[in-house]
């Protein structure tokens, strides 16, 4: 089963990938292609976040993986945000092209309450990669290749810098104590709190 489920998050990252980078072929009545058009709308949205992103240091076009318990916690009462969680999600969006990986995700239900929850800050739904077991998000991650990670697991996280670039949110409201010994690994950066995680990954990336 465990197999089955990294097998099957290793796919939805493969489709997650696929949405983002191609664009289906096709022509509208006065022959131009689909992907003219989207080209075209492309290039409208580039220009117009173009300036926020370089401001930023930032490339609208890196990938950047999140870890749900990174901004909330989903359980059987619901999804709790944490504090000033989606004003940092948001201006995460607003420069990278954000991933969301759903952890512990068992039903269905959890899956449209999760999905409703960050489609309201802005994270659509093929934006939002399930997983039921801990494992699967190193090997979801690893799928992926993003220009940079963020987690709230320092093991994770260590294993994860062996790849590639990692913020890691130990925050001290959740008792994490001193700084993680992965925190010392050249392509980890902690912080403390949510909101310092779009500083963070800024920092990484520049």
């Amino acid at each position: 089963m465990r197999g089955l489920a990294i097998a099957a998050g290793a796919a939805a990252a493969a489709g997650v990938l696929y949405w983002i980078f191609s664009e289906p072929e096709g022509r509208d009545s006065n022959g131009a292609t689909t992907d003219e058009q989207r080209q075209v709308r492309r290039e409208r949205e580039v220009r117009g976040r173009r300036g926020g992103a370089e401001a930023a240091g930032t490339s609208k076009s890196a990938v950047v993986t999140m870890c749900s318990s990174s901004v909330f916690s989903l359980g059987a009462d619901g999804v709790s945000w944490h504090q000033n969680a989606k004003t940092a999600l948001r201006e995460l969006l607003a420069e990278v092209e954000l991933i969301v990986l759903v952890e512990r995700c068992t039903t269905d239900e959890e899956q449209a309450l999760a999905t409703t929850e960050l489609g309201n800050v802005g994270v659509i739904r093929e934006r939002c990669v399930f997983s039921e077991l801990d494992e699967s998000v190193v090997h979801v991650t690893r799928h992926l290749n993003p220009s940079a990670h963020i987690d709230t697991d320092s093991e994770r996280a260590s294993v994860l810098s062996k790849f590639g670039r990692v913020v890691l949110v130990a925050a001290e409201s959740a008792g994490a104590g001193p700084v993680p010994v992965a925190a010392t690994k050249r392509n980890i950066a902690v912080v403390r709190s949510v909101d310092s995680v779009p500083g963070a990954v800024r920092a990484l990336l520049s």
